[in-house]
């Protein structure tokens, strides 16, 4: 089932790009080990909540969605290497994206 998945903690990379995802459960959170996150086109409009929980992960593909804007909670993500937004409908980044220390690709 898919609860049974999401508490799979030693996932390390899900790849679950072009589905017309429009959410990503908040359960997701419990996959502590997960180091890269790929979601790139799909249908999401805002950052999963569940990634500000992922301390390891380190790669983060949301390319090719419907993403507006970044919340300036994104700064609790400084363990992040690659954060890939491209393709998506942002105006404007929140200055806290700033604090992302580690981040290399952008």
């Amino acid at each position: 089932t898919p609860a049974e998945f999401l508490a799979c903690k030693t996932i390390v990379q899900l790849d679950l790009s072009y589905n017309s995802l429009d959410e990503i459960e908040i359960e997701m959170r419990r996959m502590v080990s997960l180091t890269t996150l790929k979601v790139s086109g799909n249908k999401l409009v805002e950052l999963p909540s569940c990634c500000l929980h992922l301390t390891n992960l380190l790669h983060l593909h949301l390319n090719m969605n419907r993403i507006a804007s970044i919340p300036a909670s994104i700064k609790v993500m400084t363990w992040l290497k690659l954060l890939n937004l491209s393709n998506n409908e942002i105006e404007s980044l929140p200055l806290e994206i700033g604090k992302l220390n580690s981040l290399q690709t952008f």
